[in-house]
Parts: structure tokens; sequence; C-alpha cells
């Protein structure tokens, strides 16, 4: 389980924090072509440092810390997803 933030688009995201949230989480950068650019793991909760990425993507999955070393995620990896329209 996580939180799939979707873009329009496939550039620079916008810079996350974790000031309100309560558990630590992984954030994965995934570009237009579902390939995974880049992880920021371990980001710890009520911290307002930014996050930032520097490879452009259109998604950022969001997920419990530890789920990237759990299943061995890595860049340049595929990822599989659909978008169900309502």
């Amino acid at each position: 389980q996580g939180m799939l933030f979707i873009y329009q688009d496939e550039r620079p995201r916008p810079t996350f924090y974790m000031k309100n949230t309560q558990i630590p989480l992984d954030l994965i950068y995934i570009n237009a072509e579902k390939q995974i650019v880049e992880i920021n793991k371990n980001a710890q909760p009520y911290n307002e440092n930014p996050i930032r990425a520097e490879q452009p993507a259109q998604y950022v999955l969001e997920v419990n810390a530890g789920f990237v070393n759990q299943y061995k995620l890595s860049d340049s990896l595929s990822v599989e997803f659909k978008i169900l329209k309502q």
C-alpha cells in the first residue's frame, strides 16, 4: 500500500516535506515510461527539510520506509500499475 502522486507531465517534481507525516516513508520517483528514476529512502517523520529528486518524474510513490530495501528496488527498474478512471 502507498500513495501515488500522478502529474500531467514528466519534469522535476516539487519538493516534498515530512512536516505532518507521522511515519517514515520511502519516496519512489517514476518517469512517464514507468521506470524508477530516483529513490529517497527513510524520510523521517515531522522533518521539515526538503526532499528533492534530481531526475524528472511523472509519478511519485510514497510507501512505508523499508519497502525499497525489502523488495530490492533500484533505479532503472520498471514498474507496472494501472490508473482507473471513474
